[in-house]
């Protein structure tokens, strides 16, 4: 290979090595970029894990609010079915009376209608009889007044005088009778109304005790019907609070997980910060010497291809190739014999010792 061609080699290793800085470069740019990327993220874990902490209290708060609530729900719910239970109770009594009632308002009517006639009918008797004792008095009192009317124009000494005396003793007597009669009639009478009173009382009485049994029965049946109706508003109310209660544990199941996961990732996002803090010295180190070691790999491979050409030149044995090998190396780095290192590569060398 002539000198022209060497040049050529070295100029492509060094721009091979020029590529080789400029991506080191970029690498340590990257380096400081994902540092800074990674306080980013550590203070968006941060809000993230200060924002998760009140959801998740405020949800805490809900669900146990919710359960609060749900257990009210089902203690009212078990105090209305035990409403609902008493409120069935009363309605069975209520019917049992209330069919008592009619029974009982069934005979009195029966009683009613009987006794009424029969005492209607006595009344209607006791009224002829003090009718026919009044006008006994009547014709009574007339006869005494006829009496004592004559005897105002006789003899106190004459029969007919003393016959006319003694029936007007007679009559009074009568009449003292008839009146007798008369106010007992007065009080059968009174007494026949004050039955016939009572009968109608007991079967107004009976036919009342209906209407409050039924009016009774019908208020123990609507409170059932509202207690029901309570018990089936609570049920779907306890069913809504419970389905609730299940997304708000799914939700904070997940807000708990997502906790998790932000704990775990701000501990590795403040390892990772530690890590670098402490090792970026030695990423940028380690980047520098992987590119250098690149750019050298090059330039081996440049040496080693020209020091091919030397063997093919140079007849010897391989303990002698390999003593030119080192020479050639010793002069492009640390000189031989004393005198310093001369400016060539070894490609360049190795060129020379073939040509």
């Amino acid at each position: 290979m002539d000198e022209v061609g060497g040049i050529k080699i070295v100029v492509e290793a060094e721009d091979r090595a020029s590529a080789v800085i400029s991506s080191v470069s970029a690498s340590v740019n990257d380096l400081g970029r994902a540092s800074s990327g990674i306080v980013g993220q550590k203070a968006a874990l941060d809000a993230a894990m200060k924002g998760s902490a009140q959801s998740s209290a405020a949800l805490g708060s809900s669900v146990t609010k919710t359960k609060d609530n749900l257990k009210q729900l089902e203690s009212g719910m078990a105090q209305q079915e035990k409403t609902t239970l008493k409120y069935t109770k009363s309605l069975r009594d209520s019917a049992n009376k209330l069919r008592e009632k009619q029974a009982a308002v069934q005979n009195a009517a029966k009683a009613y209608k009987t006794n009424t006639a029969s005492i209607r009918e006595n009344i209607s008797g006791l009224e002829k009889q003090k009718s026919f004792l009044n006008n006994a008095i009547v014709s009574k009192q007339s006869e005494i007044s006829t009496l004592k009317t004559a005897n105002l124009t006789l003899n106190k000494n004459s029969q007919q005088y003393e016959d006319n005396k003694n029936a007007i003793q007679w009559t009074t007597t009568e009449l003292k009778s008839l009146k007798s009669q008369y106010k007992e009639t007065e009080l059968a009478i009174k007494n026949q109304q004050a039955a016939l009173h009572s009968e109608e009382k007991t079967y107004k009485d009976a036919q009342t005790a209906v209407k409050n049994a039924s009016a009774a029965h019908a208020e123990m049946r609507d409170n059932v019907k509202q207690s029901k109706s309570a018990e089936a508003e609570y049920s779907e109310v306890i069913t809504k609070t419970k389905a609730e209660l299940q997304e708000q544990q799914k939700e904070y199941e997940k807000i708990q997980k997502a906790e998790s996961l932000i704990n775990r990732g701000s501990d590795i996002s403040k390892f990772g910060s530690a890590v670098d803090s402490a090792t970026k010295p030695l990423q940028y180190a380690a980047v520098a010497v992987a590119s250098l070691g690149t750019a050298s790999a090059l330039i081996a491979t440049s040496f080693e291809d020209n020091f091919a050409n030397v063997k093919k030149t140079v007849d010897g044995t391989p303990e002698q190739l390999e003593q030119i090998r080192q020479e050639i190396i010793d002069m492009s780095t640390v000189g031989i014999n004393g005198h310093s290192a001369i400016p060539q590569t070894t490609a360049e060398l190795t060129e020379l010792a073939a040509a």
